[in-house]
């Protein structure tokens, strides 16, 4: 797949080159790298609709988009769970909401380290 500047593909790779330098520097930027991780997720899912389905999607819901992609990547549903979360990072860190909530290291570290997986997952299914 061709990287083009300006491709839903070239945005997720800059947010993914972010995601990376974040992660050297998390103290005090946890909800930063969440937001990250949501980000990088949502556009690389976003690259597997178009050129897979071909469907240009406007939703920020993981949700929905994951379940789109379950008919060519069954094995993506063990990330069920993990969208919603991210899904609901993403608002809560953004925006003032009565949902937000702090992790502990431990909890915030295993988040990190399971989007991590869905991001190589779904970087290699983007990249092949």
């Amino acid at each position: 797949m061709e990287l083009k500047k300006g491709s839903m593909l070239y945005f997720a790779e800059v947010d993914y080159k972010n995601l990376q330098l974040l992660l050297n520097h998390t103290e005090g930027l946890e909800d930063a790298v969440l937001v990250r991780c949501e980000q990088c997720v949502e556009k690389y899912m976003k690259v597997l609709l178009k050129e897979k389905l071909g469907e240009i999607n406007t939703s920020h819901n993981l949700s929905v988009i994951l379940n789109k992609l379950l008919a060519l990547y069954p094995e993506l549903s063990q990330y069920k769970a993990l969208c919603r979360f991210l899904k609901d990072c993403y608002y809560d860190r953004n925006y003032e909401t009565e949902g937000y909530y702090e992790l502990d290291d431990q909890e915030f570290r295993e988040s990190v380290d399971e989007t991590l997986e869905l991001i190589a997952n779904l970087r290699s299914k983007c990249i092949e």
